[in-house]
């Protein structure tokens, strides 16, 4: 008979805290088997090497309850697979390897391990066959001690799911009326870029018309949120400016609603009520309208120059819980927009606050604030022209 030792590893497993293998029903008189023998231990995937004449390397998984493992190069040890899988059991790694040799192909054998690891050494007692070629039968069997070395797997990284998509459109705000950029010479395809700057974060918003619907305009308002390609159309009433409806979405996409708010109370195209009163500030004596506000139950009391006076339009005096500002100096500059060229006034406050208020020509969607810095921030007009289209897609 011609001897064939199969000495099969056994490759160790941990099982995770919590894990416990199902008891069998108690016999009156014998303790039950405890779930708690399956102790949790660390994890000994990675590869295990026999040490001696006859190395061979094993690749071994972990997956918390079994321990799986297979020899590498199983063609060149003469199998055709060897693999084992291994439980823990009162501080002992006990199993089951299974194998089936080249030149027996069809018939598996079953061997039994038992191990103990002591740091990066597993010491195994390893059941060892004799194997007549000819039949196949098992003529004997005996255990064989063997060491094997431990490489333990790399620790997988924890990579976190993805955070899901948040819908940025529920923070766009629609404002109850836009009157603000009602300009006598409104028409579809003006735009203007406004630029902010604030500590040095900058964003540019860019308001357009894109339609005429008829009773309204519809104004499309781009960068919400400094959102690149969140959108917000609002159709705004041409004589009161009020906000009739809205549509938000991605560019290129389809939008959909979104609510609209009520004009406030005595706003609905309503020009505030007025005083007219002569106001002295440090940059001289002007006849002024005087406008007077409930902001929070405080009063806000500002002062506009009136119409056909050299500060027509120019805020002159702001008294607020906080304190007054007034205009200290006011003279002429020129202000250049990517090109297109404004003439302006020149604006300083004593608050340090100062502004460039153009004169002509008036740029598009009113925005006649050429520029303004106050306080860390600033705006300034970056560019307009008159080619907007509408970029998402809405009922209109």
């Amino acid at each position: 008979m011609k001897r064939i030792s199969i000495a099969v590893v056994a490759l160790l497993g941990a099982l995770t805290s919590g894990c416990a293998l199902l008891n069998p029903p108690s016999v009156p008189g014998q303790e039950q088997e405890q779930a708690h023998d399956q102790e949790p231990g660390p994890s000994y995937a990675g590869t295990w090497t026999r040490q001696g004449e006859s190395a061979r390397v094993f690749d071994v998984t972990d997956d918390g309850r079994t321990v799986h493992g297979e020899l590498r190069g199983a063609a060149d040890h003469g199998f055709t697979s060897y693999t084992f899988d291994l439980a823990r059991k009162a501080g002992k790694l006990q199993g089951k390897a299974r194998f089936e040799l080249a030149d027996m192909t069809g018939k598996t054998f079953e061997t039994a391990w038992e191990a103990k690891v002591d740091g990066t050494t597993i010491l195994v007692k390893a059941e060892v066959l004799d194997i007549d070629p000819e039949s196949g039968e098992i003529a004997s069997r005996a255990t064989d001690d063997q060491t094997y070395a431990l490489e333990p797997a790399e620790a997988a990284v924890y990579t976190p799911p993805p955070m899901p998509a948040m819908d940025m459109s529920q923070f766009v705000a629609v404002m109850p009326t836009y009157k603000h950029l009602l300009a006598d010479d409104l028409a579809v395809g003006q735009w203007v870029e406004m630029e902010m700057d604030a500590m040095g974060n900058k964003s540019v918003t860019r308001t357009a018309v894109v339609a005429d619907a008829g009773d309204a305009w519809v104004i499309e308002l781009d960068n919400q949120m400094n959102q690149k390609d969140l959108l917000l159309a609002v159709f705004v009433d041409k004589d009161t400016g009020v906000a009739k409806k809205a549509f938000v979405g991605n560019r290129g996409k389809e939008g959909k609603p979104k609510d609209v708010p009520p004009p406030p109370e005595g706003q609905a195209g309503e020009e505030p009520s007025f005083t007219e009163e002569e106001v002295t500030v440090p940059a001289g004596t002007f006849a002024a309208r005087r406008y007077d506000m409930n902001a929070g139950g405080s009063t806000v009391s500002t002062w506009v120059g009136q119409e056909g006076t050299e500060a027509e339009g120019v805020l002159l005096k702001t008294v607020t819980p906080q304190g007054t500002d007034e205009l200290k100096e006011m003279g002429h500059t020129s202000f250049d927009a990517k090109g297109r060229g404004f003439e302006a006034r020149r604006l300083v406050y004593t608050s340090g606050n100062e502004m460039h208020m153009a004169l002509e020509p008036r740029p598009h969607l009113n925005q006649l604030m050429l520029q303004t810095r106050m306080s860390g921030v600033s705006m300034k007009l970056l560019a307009q022209g008159d080619d907007a289209t509408p970029q998402f897609d809405y009922p209109r």
